[in-house]
């Protein structure tokens, strides 16, 4: 938009926008290029496809947001709309002469069409890269930025016009410390129910603060003796309450339990978003009361107010206040398992291809398909009579990328280490690299042959970052002083002196 404001100087801004453009990914390079890199690997929530969350309210919507209010005055008088409204009507009057108007339009315009998302421009959308990862609501920012300017142009403009009213009853110029005050005075009154508002939003948010302190000290505390505990006890994920069963209506204060596990930096279960792990969407599917969905994803301990009956098998290890810390029976993070025929899934739908198995007793039987990832080979099927063999030993750091475990393994089958799987782990085997394959619902393994086995499980990072910021850095530094210095240069050259006289 910005390029196109001056038609007649567009190839110098369209070279300028190219530069910065440019020069911007490299500037972001250390996040795009890893995104973009791994973007196959990513979830797109199935949960939130077709909602509002990606696709936007559209344009009815949206719209009557704006001449409500809402989209900038929600709950108040709407000063800040009547504003945007003047600064609007004065843009359109000054488009043909000013840049700036044009400017401040088109970016309205743009953040407007792409706010009212998919079911006003679909088709449009299509043509976009990436845009079925985008969360088409969060271009609201657009507007608000396009709006704040509109805002400020209004209200100048009203303050002109009030003078000049104020001048023609007054019948002679005002003195201009009479005009600055009455400017002032006019821009708080008009603002006064946005600021009286943000200042009742800040109370309640500290008033709410100091609430969940005191549960924080009090009931929190016994919540976090009962984490110490578990840690305590041994390895093994928590789980207590998610946000898709009742969950929510556990809380210590205004925190829901899973929340506070999360706060705590426990390996845990139930806070399936916005996080968006691989596992998020067959982790929603998690059933509470299916000892084999506890073993499934190595949930060792749980959590529950003591009103809740715990689930079959649990056996009780301690009470604190209303809290019960419980001990499920689990092999642990990694298990030996039989891979069946391969499921296709990808990043859309894992959680819906998948859904049906996890109803299924092959849960309970330490039989997973392996997964079929958007096209990719899968893992070849172990299947067979008796049991595959068992794990006799296993070390797990998932927060430090690594697992190993000494396995005896009847005949082939498959080891599974209980997290979300990556291109990134590595496997080995006996010292040998080895191939990793996704396996459901979501983990990771490694078919091994009959015998003891040593195996481990290394998770490498995106290589390089330092390169990356090295790039972006000197990107950004190109940036800011590169044409001044080109600029500088020219100056000097044409003054026949040094680089630097002009400027001095």
């Amino acid at each position: 938009m910005f390029v196109l404001v001056r038609p007649g100087d567009l190839w110098r801004r369209l070279g300028r926008a190219a530069l910065v453009g440019v020069g911007s990914l490299f500037v972001a390079a250390w996040v795009v290029v890893p995104l973009l890199v791994d973007r196959l690997w990513t979830v797109n929530d199935e949960f939130s496809r077709g909602t509002h969350y990606y696709d936007s309210f559209g344009a009815g919507e949206v719209m009557r947001w704006a001449v409500s209010g809402e989209l900038f005055d929600r709950w108040r008088f709407p000063t800040l709309t009547i504003l945007l409204a003047i600064g609007l009507l004065v843009a359109l009057w000054r488009f043909r002469r000013e840049p700036r108007a044009r400017a401040l339009l088109g970016v309205l315009l743009v953040s407007l069409l792409l706010f009212f998302g998919r079911p006003t421009i679909g088709p449009v959308l299509d043509l976009l890269p990436g845009s079925g990862d985008l969360f088409l609501r969060r271009y609201i920012f657009g507007v608000h930025l396009a709006g704040l300017y509109l805002i400020a142009l209004g209200t100048i403009r009203a303050l002109q016009v009030l003078q000049a009213i104020a001048t023609w009853i007054w019948r002679r110029p005002l003195p201009v410390r009479l005009v600055q005050v009455a400017a002032v005075l006019a821009v708080v009154g008009a603002l006064a129910p946005a600021w009286t508002e943000r200042s009742r939003y800040a109370e309640t948010g500290g008033r709410w603060i100091r609430e969940q302190r005191t549960f924080d000290e009090t009931d929190g505390a016994d919540a976090a003796a009962l984490v110490d505990l578990a840690e305590a006890n041994g390895p093994g994920r928590m789980y207590a309450g998610a946000r898709s069963n009742w969950g929510p209506t556990y809380e210590v204060g205004q925190v829901p339990m899973y929340s506070v596990l999360l706060s705590e930096s426990v390996e845990g279960v139930g806070f399936t978003r916005p996080t968006w792990s691989l596992s998020s969407p067959v982790e929603y599917r998690f059933q509470d009361l299916n000892p084999a969905h506890y073993d499934l994803f190595a949930v060792r301990y749980t959590i529950l107010p003591g009103s809740r009956t715990p689930p079959p098998g649990a056996v009780e290890l301690a009470r604190r206040g209303r809290h019960v810390l419980y001990e499920m029976p689990t092999d642990g993070f990694v298990e030996v398992v039989d891979v069946l025929p391969a499921i296709e899934a990808g990043r859309t739908n894992l959680g819906l291809r998948t859904a049906e198995w996890m109803r299924s007793p092959d849960v309970a039987e330490g039989r997973h398909p392996a997964i079929a990832w958007e096209g990719h080979e899968a893992a070849p099927p172990t299947e067979a009579e008796g049991s595959p063999g068992e794990v006799l030993d296993q070390h797990v750091e998932l927060r430090e990328g690594l697992a190993t475990a000494t396995v005896r393994m009847e005949r082939s089958a498959a080891v599974l280490l209980k997290t979300s799987f990556d291109p990134r782990w590595r496997v080995e085997v006996d010292g040998e690299e080895a191939q990793p394959w996704m396996l459901a619902p979501s983990f990771l393994g490694v078919v091994v042959s009959a015998g003891t086995h040593e195996i481990r499980f290394v998770y490498e990072p995106y290589p390089r970052y330092d390169l990356l910021l090295l790039l972006g850095a000197a990107s950004l530094a190109g940036i800011a002083f590169g044409p001044r210095l080109v600029r500088l240069r020219r100056e000097g050259t044409s003054g026949g002196g040094s680089p630097l006289g002009p400027s001095v």
